[in-house]
């Protein structure tokens, strides 16, 4: 929420592209932020945001404050440019997942479209078989 709200009361990124990206470091209170404005939530998504915030981590710990920005600032950079290596796993779910819900429709409609034609025969057998024994030549 804070971050949010330095973010724009500071007016952070270009108002006609609504570009703005701010990496927040509060020390005391041990947490780390990277606000995207709309037009580059596109680049930097949440994930690779957490991602450079996990590799900061470390510089942090070891009281590296200007390794740590120098780093996270870099990493930015890099994911602008495109040039940053991460690949997001759920990229794959994106688009394999709905995929994935239609084939598993096909298939429970498949299967419940069989035991029906399954039960149905059966029963046209059955009353078939049952007409053949009530016929005249098995009566007395």
């Amino acid at each position: 929420q804070y971050a949010r709200t330095v973010f724009n009361e500071w007016g952070i990124g270009n108002k006609t592209t609504n570009n703005g990206i701010l990496l927040l470091i509060a020390v005391r209170d041990r947490k780390m932020r990277i606000q995207t404005a709309k037009g580059s939530k596109g680049l930097v998504t949440d994930y690779k945001a957490g991602v450079v915030i996990e590799e900061m981590k470390p510089h942090l710990r070891a009281v590296h404050f200007d390794a740590a920005c120098t780093h996270g600032i870099g990493r930015i950079v890099a994911i602008l440019r495109g040039t940053d290596g991460i690949v997001e796993p759920n990229v794959i779910w994106r688009y394999a997942v709905p995929g994935g819900f239609v084939a598993l429709a096909l298939v429970v409609l498949l299967s419940v479209y069989k035991h029906y034609r399954v039960k149905r025969a059966r029963k046209t057998e059955f009353e078939r078989r049952l007409e053949a024994l009530r016929a005249p030549q098995f009566a007395e």
